[in-house]
């Protein structure tokens, strides 16, 4: 198994805007997500109540959000020997600016599976 891992902070701040994440899995991948928010599983309505393949979902206001943790793993399968590409992108809008990552990694056999795993720390903004 391969394994990728990354940390961030998100700036939010007081209002009631709406926080949402989105991830989407590369072209012809299958994936399975699962989200921790402040240590509690967000429900997902794939098995075992996880996320698959791409989704879209609001978090909180960016006050409720405010010194929370998100984490956001991702494991993404090559089940077909069709390349050896894998990649996720992740995106956070709704807070002080909008976020976008996008992590790519190669398996090295026809098939297997990479997992993504990135951390969230919802901070508020300086001057709030």
């Amino acid at each position: 198994m391969i394994s990728t891992n990354f940390n961030e902070q998100y700036k939010v701040d007081n209002s009631d805007q709406v926080v949402n994440l989105s991830v989407n899995i590369g072209e012809r991948r299958y994936a399975i997500t699962r989200l921790l928010l402040d240590g509690k599983p967000v429900p997902g309505t794939g098995p075992d109540r996880s996320f698959v393949r791409n989704f879209e979902i609001d978090l909180g206001t960016n006050g409720s959000l405010s010194a929370k943790t998100l984490v956001v793993s991702t494991i993404v399968y090559i089940l077909l020997e069709d390349g050896k590409g894998t990649d996720v992108t992740i995106t956070l809008t709704g807070g002080v600016s909008t976020f976008e990552k996008t992590l790519e990694w190669n398996v090295i056999e026809g098939r297997g599976f990479v997992a993504y795993e990135g951390e969230f720390r919802f901070d508020k903004k300086a001057d709030q």
